[in-house]
């Protein structure tokens, strides 16, 4: 069941739970309201016929034929019927209904006080209130006041009255129903509208997700520069569509990683292997001395030892930033670090135009790992050397400025354009004028110079200009003296 849906029943549900309650407690007040306004008439009705009662020394006396009772109102949307009848039965006088007196006296009893009842009679219901006079109570009866009349012989004396009224309810039955069908018409448009219009809103409110499910399914492992569409809704939604594109830019970022590791691990690592595998087979061609072995043990055993310190380097590159920092830095005389260093390029096809400006005499501490900083130093004079003609120096240089250890290799070649000063760090970025003259590369070297760097806490600054060349600037902070004494 699609979202949308599940949010839609679960709306329509609650909202046909609101309008059932809604529905009947309407009609539950509208209900009661009436009966009480029916109530409340009966009671005026028996208040009119109570005040036709006259108390004497001898019982309770009749007076309605003697007085105009006013029992029903014209407005009334229903006649109120009564009879008054005495203690033995006997009807003494009531409304000219003879339905109604047989209404009336159907289970009557003798109670005192009031009571009240609903019954059906012949397919009817009535609403019956009765009120029970004794002659021995003070009921707080009105009396007539005035000019005594004289007493009539046949006036006779009841020692209890019932005084009995009635209405039909066939009337506010009636309305009762048509409130009810209003009610249940009302509810079923309201919930139909709402059914239409909430799968409306909640189609157009997901659809956003919708369309980031369709984009999502078309990012694959191999290409994640797809991003989802921007959703400007300012809700969660579009929380989770700037989330989704920043996973996938780390994901971006992580797999590209580990294309550069492949890479460089199968640029790196084949050389030494290579070296070490050719000394290996030539030394197993015959039987040689003991010196020729130690000798290509030794040599073996140099490759093997540059072999771990690319590994490291490796390894160093696929970690996180947050655990890219190496424990084990050591504390390094430029200098004379690199004056060693430079030894392993003798034999390179440019090694007569490198050109070395230091001060032995004067020594520049950092801390650095030794195989990564080679690494550093290796890929700029490689940058170096394909990006300018052979015969040109290749300058390295040293120098402690403004307490910081700067340490330069520039070159006088082709230079970068300014337009791409900024993208020569971007890991696999390959300039134009590179690939035009057919250089070869995979773009990787200085996003690694970039990422060492960072990570030894240096910075590297880059300076060009078109067919004057480039320099490269590895600038690190300067040991203080109790940093120099506590290592």
């Amino acid at each position: 069941m699609k979202l949308t849906t599940r949010i839609s029943v679960f709306f329509l549900a609650s909202l046909a739970v609101v309008l059932v309650g809604f529905s009947v407690s309407i009609y539950l007040l509208v209900h009661s309201h009436l009966l009480y306004q029916l109530d409340d008439r009966a009671d005026d009705a028996l208040d009119t016929l109570n005040a036709a009662v006259e108390a004497g020394p001898d019982g309770l006396e009749w007076e309605g034929n003697d007085r105009k009772l006013a029992v029903a109102s014209s407005s009334a949307s229903e006649p109120i019927v009564w009879v008054v009848f005495a203690d033995d039965g006997q009807l003494l006088d009531g409304s000219k209904d003879e339905a109604a007196h047989r209404v009336l006296t159907s289970g009557a009893g003798q109670g005192t006080g009031q009571d009240k009842q609903q019954i059906t009679l012949d397919a009817e219901s009535w609403r019956i209130a009765r009120r029970y006079l004794r002659a021995d109570e003070d009921r707080g009866r009105s009396r007539i006041k005035g000019v005594p009349r004289e007493e009539e012989p046949k006036t006779k004396y009841y020692s209890s009255l019932t005084l009995a009224v009635g209405t039909p309810l066939g009337h506010l039955t009636n309305q009762l129903r048509l409130l009810a069908f209003a009610l249940a018409g009302m509810s079923v448009l309201i919930w139909l509208l709402a059914a239409f219009l909430g799968r409306w809103l909640c189609g157009n409110a997901l659809a956003p997700l919708t369309r980031m499910a369709n984009s999502i399914s078309t990012i694959s492992a191999a290409d994640l520069s797809q991003r989802l569409p921007p959703v400007d809704t300012g809700d969660e939604l579009q929380d989770l569509s700037r989330a989704f594109n920043e996973l996938l830019t780390r994901l971006q970022i992580s797999f590209e990683r580990q294309r550069r590791f492949a890479a460089e691990a199968s640029h790196q690592l084949r050389t030494p292997l290579t070296a070490m595998l050719g000394q290996v087979d030539v030394a197993l061609r015959r039987d040689r001395g003991a010196e020729e072995y130690r000798g290509t043990l030794t040599s073996v055993h140099s490759q093997a030892m540059r072999l771990r310190q690319i590994a490291e380097m490796l390894l160093f590159l696929t970690r996180e930033e947050a655990d890219a920092a190496l424990p084990d830095f050591e504390l390094l005389d430029v200098n004379k670090w690199l004056a060693a260093h430079l030894a392993s390029w003798n034999d390179h096809l440019r090694s007569n135009d490198l050109r070395v400006e230091t001060d032995e005499s004067s020594p520049l501490w950092i801390r650095a790992h030794k195989g990564l900083l080679s690494q550093v130093i290796d890929n700029l004079l490689d940058n170096a050397c394909k990006y300018s003609d052979r015969g040109t120096d290749i300058v390295i240089r040293t120098a402690k400025c403004d307490d910081e250890v700067h340490i330069e290799i520039g070159d006088s070649g082709y230079g970068i354009p300014e337009n791409e000063l900024n993208r020569v760090l971007d890991p696999f970025f390959r300039s134009f004028d590179a690939q035009r003259r057919g250089i070869q590369g995979a773009g990787l070297g200085l996003s690694i110079v970039q990422r060492i760097v960072v990570a030894f806490g240096a910075r590297l600054k880059i300076e060009s200009h078109i067919g004057r060349g480039s320099r490269f600037i590895v600038i690190f902070p300067s040991l203080a003296a109790e940093q120099l004494r506590s290592a």
